[in-house]
């Protein structure tokens, strides 16, 4: 039996909201004892630490009128390393995360079929799942990227991994900020992960393979001619 089915105290909440209120009201209980501020308009909480933000993103599934699953997303933001990028490309525009994964859909729905409605039952349920099942997952990750080190760990020691944690499309940020820092973190092994990210790069069969490695040839150019480094000690 999955520990989110078993009975609890149930947490009410207020009819009139519109269900995915209800539902983060509820996951705000929780969340806001560990730090985490609710952003109500993006669905998302965040929580900041010592190098920048984590966010927990929510995404909603509409499905036949109702909403039924939730989804859930990773995001963490090391500002200091986001702000160097924004250096080498200063009109990228589109994204302010480091980190960025898809924790997938949830087996429960939102959406109670017995009573034809959004029950408080089903939401807590919903809720209930989530910090058994899917926290965890959050945790770790936050746990294991904590500082600049293990980022740099994550990000450089395998690169073919690391596909995990930022979407096919945005090669061109994760080899650039990997590189940013190893220039911070371990400057005497830029040259072998500079190759590692080429050769990555060579094996990528999307459609927009020529304009990634213009970006990519950019970006080497231009830490080649500037001096691009982070403080990789913590903001006070």
């Amino acid at each position: 039996m999955r520990l989110f089915s078993k009975k609890k105290n149930i947490i009410r909440t207020d009819p009139n909201l519109k269900p995915s209120e209800r539902f983060e009201k509820v996951l705000l209980d929780r969340l806001e004892k560990e730090g985490f501020k609710h952003l109500k308009s993006k669905h998302e909480f965040v929580q900041d630490f010592e190098y920048g933000k984590r966010i927990i993103s929510l995404s909603y599934n509409n499905s036949i009128g109702y909403i039924s699953t939730v989804q859930y997303f990773i995001k963490i933001i090391f500002t200091d390393l986001e702000k160097a990028f924004k250096k080498v490309y200063p009109d990228y525009g589109w994204t302010n995360w480091t980190i960025h994964e898809n924790l997938h859909w949830t087996e429960s729905s939102l959406y109670d079929d017995k009573t034809i409605g959004y029950s408080d039952q089903s939401i807590n349920k919903l809720s209930d799942e989530f910090f058994f099942e899917i926290k965890p997952k959050i945790d770790l990750t936050f746990s294991k990227i904590s500082d600049y080190q293990s980022l740099n760990e994550t990000y450089n020691s395998n690169p073919n991994e690391f596909i995990d944690y930022l979407p096919h499309s945005r090669l061109e940020k994760r080899i650039i900020n990997g590189l940013i820092l190893s220039k911070s973190v371990e400057p005497s092994n830029f040259e072998t992960i500079r190759i590692n990210y080429l050769r990555l790069l060579d094996n990528y069969k999307g459609n927009d393979i020529d304009d990634i490695k213009n970006e990519v040839e950019y970006g080497l150019k231009f830490l080649n001619e500037n001096e691009i480094k982070i403080n990789t000690t913590a903001n006070n």
